[in-house]
């Protein structure tokens, strides 16, 4: 890809990725431990909104990580996730 040519030519390409992003995007993505500061979600947020990315959802379970085996200790959040540039 040529960057030189602007950014038009970035916003037809389709983009889809997969990964460990270790952000959630709201607080109901995480169920125990510390609270996520809403100033991090919501650069999350603006960051996949900035390069036109949505979350293409899921189709198992809702949390990816979990630590932690006594429910007074145990954490689980969603921090996995794909997402993309197209509708």
């Amino acid at each position: 890809m040529n960057w030189e040519h602007g950014d038009s030519q970035w916003e037809q390409q389709t983009l889809v990725g997969a990964d460990d992003f270790n952000a959630i995007l709201f607080s109901f993505g995480k169920q125990g431990g510390r609270v996520r500061e809403e100033r991090q979600m919501a650069t999350f947020r603006a960051t996949l909104d900035d390069c036109s990315l949505s979350d293409l959802g899921f189709s198992s379970q809702w949390y990816t990580w979990e630590r932690g085996q006594l429910a007074s200790n145990n954490i689980r959040e969603r921090l996995d996730r794909g997402v993309a540039n197209v509708e």
